[in-house]
């Protein structure tokens, strides 16, 4: 147990919380050096996203019928999200409240663009069925020998 008169035992307690919590200064020049940072990492991914979209690597394949899936923008930016909202836990144990808002914001920001063209792309590589012909004349005997069928 320590005694509150004696400086010796006081020296070796736990900071109060209050000693431990930015300034709000501090807080927004790290945010600012925070948000700089992430649009470095998040202009990396942009960067692979391009040199993924070139078209390298044989000539000579075959069109493809149907479009596949594009999971380059799903890779390039969902790994710095995911970075960026591993942050924002650090960042929230650290008791940056300014910070955290500014990550936040970054996360839904990007992470909402993300899958946004990520959907627009797994549309585009699932097509709608086509709908059936106008004179068309469903089979139902299994031996395929029905009028129009």
């Amino acid at each position: 147990m320590t005694n509150p008169l004696d400086p010796a035992s006081s020296a070796d307690a736990a900071p109060s919380a209050d000693a431990a919590r930015p300034t709000r200064g501090a807080d927004a020049f790290l945010a600012f050096v925070v948000l700089v940072g992430d649009a470095m990492l998040l202009g990396i991914g942009t960067l692979l996203l391009i040199f993924a979209q070139l078209d390298v690597g044989p000539r000579d394949l075959p069109p493809r019928t149907v479009p596949e899936m594009d999971w380059a923008p799903l890779l390039s930016y969902g790994v710095p999200v995911l970075l960026i909202a591993l942050s924002v836990w650090w960042f929230v144990r650290s008791r940056h409240p300014i910070t955290v808002c500014v990550q936040v914001l970054v996360v839904l920001v990007v992470g909402g663009a993300m899958l946004a063209v990520t959907a627009r792309a797994y549309q585009h590589a699932h097509p709608p069925p086509r709908p059936p012909q106008r004179h068309y004349v469903p089979c139902y005997s299994g031996s395929g020998d029905c009028p129009g069928g």
